[in-house]
């Protein structure tokens, strides 16, 4: 975990920007009165596993029966049976360190209450203000990576094709 100090910064969108929707608008100053504590990594398909050998939780791609991964080929999101939270990005078997995909908002929740329970501490999910905060580490802009329309070549790395991180994704 980390500690990100109070402060705050504009979340959201000015008029003039062509490429803002309307649920980005008004820009709006958002300030942290306290620092929150927030980890440094995803939770891994491991940790995760834990959990749901645990409690028997039942995630809604379990229920559903599909989720959504990404196709190389096509280079789109597409709908595919079978795969769950042990798969990653593409629905391929991911390995036990890297990060948890296919799981819901309400998955991420009973997780977090899970961890909570079992260690004393209290866990929750980041609101929106508090993700955009820790990742704009500081830094103002239209983006977390500045003004610029298109990010840094680095960025939103999502295949994991220049990922330095230990799991490689």
């Amino acid at each position: 975990m980390v500690v990100l100090p109070h402060g705050g910064f504009v979340m959201g969108a000015g008029d003039v920007d062509p490429q803002a929707g309307a649920e980005e608008r008004p820009a709006h100053y958002v300030r942290f009165e306290r620092g929150f504590a927030m980890s440094l990594t995803e939770v891994t398909v491991a940790a995760f596993g834990r959990f749901v050998a645990a409690t028997g939780f039942r995630l809604r791609a379990d229920r559903r029966g599909h989720s959504v991964v990404y196709d190389l080929r096509s280079g789109q999101f597409v709908r595919r049976s079978g795969v769950d939270w042990r798969a990653g990005y593409d629905g391929r078997p991911a390995a036990a360190g890297d990060p948890v995909m296919h799981v819901s908002v309400r998955d991420a929740e009973a997780y977090a209450r899970w961890l909570s329970e079992r260690t004393g501490r209290h866990y929750r999910l980041p609101t929106e203000a508090e993700f955009e905060y820790a990742l704009r580490a500081g830094q103002a802009g239209r983006y977390a990576w500045g003004d610029a329309l298109t990010p840094p070549a680095d960025s939103g790395n999502y295949t994991g094709a220049r990922d330095r991180s230990p799991s490689g994704r």
